[in-house]
């Protein structure tokens, strides 16, 4: 049923739990280390039926959320496709860099630098080395400040998660390189987090674009401006002016 289906891909997006999936008739199915990828395209006309529903609050319950990477491209123009012969160095150069960091096992990460397993954490783990912890809690409070301003709410959801995207990105990009040198790179790199957050601001650009379809809807506008003027008349003014707004005016911010 759709519920079960819901949970499952909701709880596997943070990878770091199990979970457990009972089947009728075919006893239960334990997961230890439920972390999951989905790939895969949807129509647009699909897609703007969905975000209709969650961005009016009906069932949102983050799952759009959690589609981190999504993109939405510009269509490719009509004209006829052109085979065009693969580049084998770099393909095989991919191909070998998958393999490598699927063969990945303990000791080749504790020998890239990874802090080893302890009571809190079960695996070996990586932290941001000191310059790029300190860029990293800048662009945190960026974020967090970006999604205070967000147009919706579901938005400033999408935004917050990538509190947990970008490092994930960064600790990627990092491993790659450790592969590619073969040796100790201690922290994950500045120049690691960087690029992570290039991408970050790339993916905002095509995350703003999916949600557009429904935003620049006229109808959902005004509804959003009436809750924002109902939940102005409830308080009465907002955190940064205090003033009776219904008799005396209100802030360009308000």
């Amino acid at each position: 049923s759709e519920q079960p289906a819901r949970s499952f891909y909701l709880e596997g997006f943070n990878g770091t739990g199990s979970y457990t999936v009972d089947r009728i008739m075919r006893g239960s199915l334990f997961i230890e280390n439920h972390c999951l990828s989905v790939m895969g395209g949807i129509q647009p006309d699909k897609l703007e039926m969905y975000l209709e529903k969650t961005m009016r609050g009906l069932g949102n319950d983050g799952l759009i959320q959690r589609f981190q990477m999504m993109v939405y491209p510009d269509p490719l123009p009509r004209t006829k496709e052109k085979d065009m012969a693969v580049d084998k160095e770099s393909r095989d150069a991919v191909y070998n860099l998958f393999i490598a960091a699927d063969e990945l096992h303990i000791g080749t990460l504790k020998r890239y630098g990874a802090n080893e397993a302890n009571n809190f954490y079960k695996r070996p783990h990586f932290r941001f080395a000191n310059d790029a912890y300190t860029v990293f809690m800048s662009w945190l409070d960026n974020l967090n400040d970006k999604a205070d301003n967000a147009e919706h709410d579901v938005i400033a959801q999408h935004l917050i998660k990538y509190g947990r995207l970008i490092p994930a990105l960064a600790l990627i990009f990092h491993l790659v390189e450790c592969i590619e040198v073969g040796s100790r790179l201690g922290g994950v790199s500045l120049n690691a987090l960087q690029a992570a957050i290039a991408w970050g601001d790339m993916l905002e650009t095509h995350m703003l674009r999916v949600y557009s379809c429904i935003t620049d809807n006229s109808h959902l506008k005004a509804s959003l401006l009436s809750k924002k003027i109902l939940d102005m008349l409830k308080k009465e003014g907002d955190k940064t002016d205090k003033t009776n707004w219904v008799s005396h005016g209100f802030t360009a911010r308000s």
